[in-house]
């Protein structure tokens, strides 16, 4: 990951290995944190999987934080869909590994 400052309180994540996937749960989870007054991101180009994240912040805090607490939250709340998705199967009868 490589990280640039591109302006007053606003930087730009750049991730290698990821697509759309991670870029549009990070900006759902970014935009929603009262610390961030806008976030974005955007492929690279269409042929690598490589993606830019924008992030434009509301206080004076370490991007870095920012954008792992968002992580942090997308992988709490995966855990929880997993467990009760699991739990879902076991209801139903259905043995599952978990």
């Amino acid at each position: 990951m490589e990280l640039k400052r591109i302006g007053e309180r606003e930087y730009e994540f750049i991730i290698d290995g990821e697509d759309h996937t991670l870029g549009s749960l990070l900006q759902y989870y970014l935009q929603r944190d009262e610390r961030v007054v806008n976030s974005y991101y955007t492929l690279v180009h269409p042929l690598e999987d490589k993606i830019k994240v924008y992030v434009k912040l509301a206080v004076d805090e370490d991007p870095v934080k920012v954008l792992s607490d968002a992580l942090e939250k997308i992988l709490e709340e995966a855990g929880e869909l997993r467990e009760k998705v699991i739990e879902a199967y076991r209801e139903a009868g259905i043995n599952v590994e978990g």
